[in-house]
């Protein structure tokens, strides 16, 4: 029989691990709706390809913070950060302010998902392609933005680059969080192979 000491510590390590989920996906939160860079981005990048900012800052703006939750508080959580991320996202506003069609807003809880799923299982190069790659193809198909062969192109060219450079930020930083004695106690968490 498990003591209760034990037991409660497993609940304060699991709500610490929430916690954590919440605050990582609150810090991803406020990157995308501060970061304004949308006119920067439409001299510096001046191709057919709507929601620039998922290319070229996705790794920042998401990938980071999914994988480090991902790292220190171990599998699931970082589609829990996702998820939460993407709900923070939508109960400000409509996804990239796009209100038709009213559930255009599905895309986005649907990227999150998918770039969740992929940070955990392959790579965040990957799951920031992946998830610009599914709101690039919904604005084109709902008529929001166009949306060129090219454009495509070098989207996803940046959208790997950038997620690929978020990946491993936040793989150096879970490394050297769980470095130190106390981190690694309190998410209980093994080295996974980083």
């Amino acid at each position: 029989m498990q003591s209760a000491q034990s037991v409660s510590g497993d609940s304060w390590r699991a709500l610490g691990k929430l916690l954590t989920a919440l605050a990582l996906a609150y810090a991803s939160y406020l990157l995308m709706t501060g970061l304004r860079v949308k006119e920067l981005l439409e001299a510096v990048l001046p191709i057919a390809l709507p929601f620039k900012s998922l290319a070229v800052f996705g790794g920042f703006m998401y990938i980071l913070w999914i994988v480090l939750a991902y790292r220190l508080c171990g599998s699931g959580f970082g589609v829990v950060t996702a998820l939460i991320a993407s709900s923070l996202c939508l109960a400000s506003s409509p996804w990239f302010g796009v209100a038709s069609p009213w559930w255009f807003s599905v895309y986005g809880v649907l990227s999150f998902l998918a770039a969740g799923i992929l940070c955990e299982r392959v790579h965040g190069a990957l799951a920031n392609a992946v998830f610009g790659s599914i709101n690039w193809v919904a604005a084109f198909v709902h008529h929001v933005a166009p949306l060129t062969a090219s454009g495509l192109a070098i989207g996803l060219a940046l959208a790997a680059l950038s997620g690929a450079v978020g990946d491993y930020i936040a793989r150096a930083a879970a490394r050297a969080l769980l470095s130190i004695d106390a981190v690694r106690s309190f998410y209980g968490t093994e080295h996974r192979s980083m």
